[in-house]
């Protein structure tokens, strides 16, 4: 099916991780296989790299400092809006799915932007940041302070309340759609 028969499809928005990654296509790029598939079954499939994702430069990556649930989130949603307006989406068949960042902004979809999403697909993703900067394991330690950068520590009263508007956890009373959520036992 190509893009001029492609009209009005389910379409699933896949979230890359991180957020300091980024979706590519090219030799030693990620797997494909999660794309190739939903494609195979009539589904549209849209990547975003929002912003703060890497490969940008400097001042593509700063403007995700404060951004998690506020801008980083309306760059998807701007990208799925652009795909229902071209129609290849179909507004009422729009899944969200990401691993980790990607996780988390499923989450974020389902509880600040439901009206958008039909449903969410969290793996391993975020659902209170300052609890997770809190529980940190160990070999995170060298990585807090970019965390620290770009999401608040909770230490900081101010940032706590930040951070906490920003959690999917303190927003779950309005999920209106179904979320699937997958976690292995020992995920921090």
């Amino acid at each position: 099916m190509d893009r001029a028969t492609a009209k009005r499809l389910p379409m699933v928005l896949l979230v890359h991780g991180g957020p300091w990654a980024r979706d590519r296509w090219g030799e030693g790029a990620a797997s494909r296989t999660m794309q190739q598939f939903l494609a195979n079954r009539g589904y549209a499939v849209l990547q975003v790299n929002y912003r703060g994702s890497s490969g940008y430069g400097r001042a593509h990556m700063d403007k995700a400092i404060g951004e998690f649930a506020g801008r980083m989130h309306d760059d998807l949603v701007d990208g799925v809006r652009w795909a229902v307006d071209q129609g290849i989406a179909d507004p009422q068949r729009v899944a969200i799915h990401g691993a980790s960042y990607g996780g988390y902004s499923a989450l974020v979809g389902a509880t600040f932007t439901p009206e958008v999403f039909a449903c969410a697909i969290d793996v391993v993703g975020v659902t209170d940041i300052a609890r997770l900067l809190e529980a940190a394991p160990p070999y995170w330690e060298l990585g807090l302070p970019w965390w620290h950068r770009f999401v608040g520590n909770p230490a900081n009263p101010a940032d706590r309340v930040r951070m906490d508007a920003r959690s999917p956890l303190y927003r779950a009373d309005r999920a209106q759609k179904p979320i699937l959520i997958m976690h292995g036992v020992n995920d921090p």
